[in-house]
């Protein structure tokens, strides 16, 4: 009788640990607090780079397996909203995280990929010119739309000194496109600093060089002709 005992107790342990669903994240709208549904999130596993996807429901609470203690990169996806990733340690104790998302942008956000930097840098790489290469394709061939380049960094800094860096990643992105043969008068800029994080990687709070990549970042937003 004993041993039919233990084994019970180790089976129900297993099972607690690895196969409960529990309430890790709780989805809002950042400007209005509104509980969000059908948000699709991807959890990776840090260590182990495993994947596993979940929706939030009506509530916004977002329900997953995971393992308790293990750290995961949480990335959100919703049409409307704008992307997020934040870093979350599994905690199986139905406390949700708070994530706030932030709805797109008015206008047509181009669908290529952030031009991002090093740290402390505004100069362009490799994929970033491939991203303006793109985008001067298009406005070569669409004469009449204007192109808005809102440019970020990370948190770390002073607010002076990355309002400055974000302003001198956007001039490098509009250097290259007027290189290119681009009018000036076909570029708004607009420079954010660190006002505009898409993740929690706020002063003092520790992040990944992964996640405050993240934030170092210029964006393109096309503007349509007026009629």
């Amino acid at each position: 009788m004993k041993f039919i005992f233990t084994l019970i107790l180790c089976t129900f342990s297993i099972s607690t640990l690895f196969s409960q669903s529990n309430k890790h994240l709780l989805i809002k709208d950042k400007e209005t607090g509104q509980l969000l549904d059908e948000v699709r999130i991807e959890f990776k596993e840090k260590a182990t780079g495993t994947i596993i996807l979940a929706v939030s429901d009506a509530s916004g609470v977002v329900s997953a397996n995971l393992v308790k203690d293990k750290k995961y990169v949480v990335t959100t996806e919703k049409i409307g909203y704008d992307p997020v990733m934040v870093d979350i340690t599994a905690k199986n104790d139905d406390n949700p995280v708070d994530v706030n998302i932030r709805k797109t942008a008015a206008g047509v956000m181009i669908r290529l990929e952030n031009v991002v930097y090093e740290y402390n840098k505004a100069n362009l790489n490799r994929s970033g010119k491939q991203q303006l290469d793109t985008l001067y394709r298009f406005l070569k061939e669409n004469k009449k739309f204007l192109i808005e380049l809102n440019s970020h960094t990370d948190s770390r800094g002073t607010e002076e000194y990355n309002l400055s860096l974000s302003k001198n990643r956007s001039l490098s992105c509009n250097n290259y496109l007027r290189a290119k043969g681009l009018k000036f008068n076909r570029v708004v800029m607009n420079n954010f600093g660190e006002s505009k994080l898409v993740n929690q990687c706020a002063d003092g709070v520790e992040c990944s060089e992964e996640l405050h990549q993240v934030n170092r970042r210029t964006e393109f937003v096309l503007l349509f002709p007026k009629e």
